[in-house]
Parts: C-alpha cells; structure tokens; sequence
C-alpha cells in the first residue's frame, strides 16, 4: 500500500475538508484524510500539516521525512505532492473506488493503468459510434424507463472522447490523403490536458501527480485517448469494411494500430 501524500503549508491538523477542496484537491479526497502536523521545516521550508487517505497510506507513513520521500509542488499553491521515493504509488494504490472498464495501458512509468473506454463502433452496417458511458434513466412517451443523456459527471470524458475521434478520424482513417490537411492539430498541451482528464476517470491524479510519477510522454498521453475512443475495434471494423469493398470502390485506410492491452472489466 503506497499511496500519495500532501502537504499544506501553513496550516494545522484542524483542517477540514471544504478548506482542503478549496486548494483543488477535491479530486484526491472526498472523505476527510488523516492529518500529521509538521513543525519544524516541511516541504516548503516552514511548517504545515501532512495529509493522506488512511486506506492508501498506513497511518504511521504519514509524515514529513525528507531523505525518503519525493515532492513536487502544485504551481501556484501552498500544495505539495509527494511520496516515499523507495515505494512509488502503483495504479491499484491510486485506483478510485468505481472505476470504468476499460483497456490496460501501459505508461510512461511502465505500469498498466486501466483507461476508460468512452466510444466503440455500433452494430450497424454504416460506421456509426455508439458511447458507453453510464446514462440516467428518462420517461418515455409510453411511460417506460430508458436510457437518457450521459450522467454529468461523465459528460468532460465525452467531450474529449469526441473531439479526439474526429481528430484521428481525418488523421488515420482517410480514404483521400488530402484529407488529412484537414486533421486539427492537437498541441502536446492539448494532448496532456485530455490524456490528464481520462486517467482522472478511474485514478485520483491531476497534472501535480502524473508529472511527479513520470506517467505522460506523448507518445502514452495519445495511446491513452486513442484506447477511451476504443480505436482497437474501429479498426477492426474498417478492416473488415476493406475486405468487403468492391474493386474499383474507394479504399478504407485501417489506420495505424492503437497500443491497448486487453480490455479488462474495472
């Protein structure tokens, strides 16, 4: 077990919660951590309080130890992330309690993490995508319960999730090689920022702690969005598409294989 620590300078073992979701670390606690007070020099070079989540970090590795711990500051605030540089976290110690199914990618710090798959082809004789994300149930005109919209929580992965098929959709599968001029490029910042907000769906991780795990180079941040549009199974279904095409017939270009592992169900 070998979860993260955070240090808050300037404050005390008093702190609560909303105080603590207010410096931004709502997605790394949403129940009340166990604190460890620092009194002589943390992190910052002053005193502080320690926090982690007692069922990742055992209650007596919460603590500032300088010689045996790595941290890294979040710009901008008095936060710093860090952990024991000899046990860094594993994907299981960081893992949220309901994760998506997904594929097991393996990132930059050689680890398979679980990526959520938010898109895959449709059973239909046209290429048409279908979401898979969890949905809330609406009426129906006929007074049954179906299927709605995409749970709102759910509705950034969504986003991303769309932009980047469209994306790779001009960039990987275009019949006319014209085409690809069309393709919007994605800045690496782009591409960092959506990879970020995917592993957030199953992980508590923000920018601070993939940068402090080594888990992103670019490379792994597109292997991460090309698996949440489940490119696997697209190509899959336009290799199948090829074969079937008539001679004379436009050509499908199956596009260059998407590094994802086998799906696994979270």
């Amino acid at each position: 077990m070998a979860g993260l620590l955070y240090f808050i300078d300037g404050k005390d073992r008093s702190i609560k919660l909303d105080e603590i979701h207010k410096l931004g670390l709502d997605y790394a606690f949403d129940k009340q951590p166990t604190p460890s007070g620092v009194s002589g020099r943390g992190p910052s070079g002053s005193a502080g309080v320690v926090l982690a989540d007692p069922k990742r970090v055992p209650t007596d590795k919460i603590g500032y130890y300088l010689d045996k711990q790595t941290w890294l500051q979040m710009p901008g605030k008095p936060v710093w992330v860090g952990f024991y540089t000899d046990d860094r976290p594993k994907p299981e110690d960081l893992q949220r309690e309901h994760p998506l199914p997904g594929y097991r990618v393996k990132l930059a710090d050689g680890q398979e993490w679980v990526v959520p798959v938010a898109l895959t082809p449709a059973d239909s004789d046209g290429f048409q995508l279908q979401h898979v994300l969890p949905t809330i149930a609406v009426l129906s005109e006929e007074g049954e319960l179906e299927s709605g919209s995409v749970e709102a929580k759910y509705a950034p992965l969504l986003k991303v999730a769309m932009e980047w098929f469209r994306a790779v959709l001009r960039r990987d599968f275009a019949a006319d090689p014209k085409q690809v001029a069309d393709f919007p490029e994605f800045s690496s910042k782009t591409v960092f920022r959506n990879a970020m907000t995917v592993l957030a769906q199953n992980y508590r991780t923000g920018p601070v702690e993939i940068a402090s795990l080594k888990l992103f180079n670019e490379e792994c941040a597109s292997n991460v969005l090309d698996c949440l549009i489940d490119k696997p199974s697209i190509i899959e279904f336009l290799e199948k598409k090829r074969d079937a095409v008539a001679s004379g017939s436009p050509s499908v270009n199956a596009g260059p294989e998407a590094s994802c592992q086998t799906t696994v169900q979270a």
